[in-house]
């Protein structure tokens, strides 16, 4: 049996963005670092899961017209074989007194410098010598669009798209006021800045993909420029999650089937929240000990993984607590006939998905009075886990956005959940 392919919501946006113009850069952010799914292929019978970078490579590489170039931080520029050629052979072609290129590509370099590219160096010497220098690589980049803009036919890049893929956008081009940024970043980022401004470049086809965790923590400069919009690569939805058991199972289990407590719908949702390193991590450790995955193991990864991406500065194990709780209504003791049956129509209010849909409810009551308790037993009965919410304010300069970015992106891959803000008026009174 063959593995299907699945469909991501976040690239069919992406190409949403890219065939209709409406910008030439974006930000992709949320969870860039996870692994991705590229079909079968001779090695691979079942297909593999890679990287961000390497399942774009894959897919775009399928589509013709499209060159995928990528920046490394280091200034490392790569692309695939067929593309490096023909780039190669368009610099070669153009028709841009080489003299004045030198300048184009100096004017970011210390006017002293002793490794300055002699007049007519080549492409693969400019290459080189971007290396560790991220500035001169992206003036190289943005010499390339140049090129492809003003492509005629004949030429090599007639009728050819850039996509230029910058990893660690955060680190390249870091959040933080201009004047406290050292030299070189105020450099990348003005330099950007230009670049995303020109209209020329707006009105071309080549596109600039931002990539980081955060969009927040890209420098303001950019992200807040009307050219520059944003797409979100979400944690694993239930369909995701699934497609990579599946697909482990296949791939890895050689001796049957995965050993679980319950099934794998069971094993699916009690993993909401975790990326699929996260799942293989899980997955990878019941196969080597050859015992069935259990509730408590799936649960300490939820909690260990939801604190650790929540974190910024040094609060991230005080943001959020993860709960599963097993106590139920009947647990309940002590309650009135008018208590039971206020809980009962919240209940009915949670479950409808008409006008008299309940998303929140405010629970008052003096400390001890069991309120947490009681809310806790109803997301058991109706199948919620419970996230405690603690603390998502930060000392430190831009971590509550990142936080609130990262706690939206652990609620969406959440099926069902129920988040618990304990003792609010302390929090938000006033």
């Amino acid at each position: 049996m063959t593995i299907e392919k699945i469909s991501y919501s976040w690239r069919s946006k992406l190409g949403q963005l890219i065939e209709s113009k409406q910008t030439r850069s974006v930000v992709l952010s949320g969870d860039v670092t996870d692994l991705f799914y590229v079909g079968s292929d001779d090695a691979h019978p079942h297909g593999r899961y890679v990287s961000l970078t390497e399942h774009l490579a894959v897919e775009w590489g399928r589509l013709s017209g499209n060159i995928l170039v990528i920046l490394k931080v280091d200034g490392t520029i790569r692309f695939l074989t067929t593309d490096k050629e023909r780039l190669t052979r368009a610099w070669a072609n153009d028709g841009l007194d080489e003299k004045r290129r030198q300048v184009i590509i100096e004017r970011f370099i210390r006017p002293h410098a002793t490794d300055l590219p002699e007049p007519g160096a080549t492409f693969d010497v400019l290459l080189h010598q971007a290396q560790g220098k991220p500035a001169e690589a992206m003036n190289l980049l943005q010499e390339l669009c140049r090129i492809s803009r003003e492509s005629k036919e004949g030429d090599p890049l007639f009728g050819y798209r850039l996509l230029i893929l910058i990893e660690n956008a955060d680190i390249l081009l870091p959040e933080g006021q201009l004047h406290q940024l050292g030299a070189a970043y105020q450099s990348r980022i003005i330099q950007m800045f230009e670049w995303f401004a020109d209209p020329e470049f707006g009105a071309g086809k080549d596109m600039v993909i931002l990539v980081s965790e955060s969009k927040s923590q890209i420098n303001h400069r950019l992200t807040r420029m009307p050219q520059m919009l944003g797409c979100e690569i979400t944690l694993p939805l239930l369909a995701e999650r699934r497609h990579f058991i599946e697909w482990f199972e296949k791939a890895h289990v050689t001796d049957g089937e995965l050993k679980l407590w319950g099934t794998k719908d069971d094993l699916t949702f009690l993993t909401g929240a975790l990326d699929l390193h996260a799942v293989r991590q899980i997955l990878l450790e019941a196969t080597h000990v050859k015992r069935a995955v259990e509730p408590k193991d799936v649960i300490a990864r939820v909690q260990e993984f939801i604190k650790r991406i929540l974190g910024a500065g040094d609060e991230g194990s005080d943001v959020v607590k993860f709960k599963l709780p097993t106590h139920t209504l009947e647990d309940l003791v002590g309650l009135t006939k008018a208590e039971r049956e206020r809980l009962q129509t919240t209940i009915r209010r949670y479950q409808s998905t008409g006008k008299d849909a309940l998303s929140n409810t405010i629970v008052p009551g003096p400390i001890g009075a069991g309120k947490t308790y009681r809310y806790e037993a109803v997301a058991t009965h109706l199948g919620m886990v419970v996230l405690e919410l603690k603390a998502i304010r930060s000392k430190w300069f831009g971590a509550t956005d990142i936080i609130l970015e990262r706690l939206r992106r652990v609620l969406e891959a959440l099926p069902k959940v129920m988040l618990f803000l304990d003792e609010v008026d302390t929090k938000m009174g006033g």
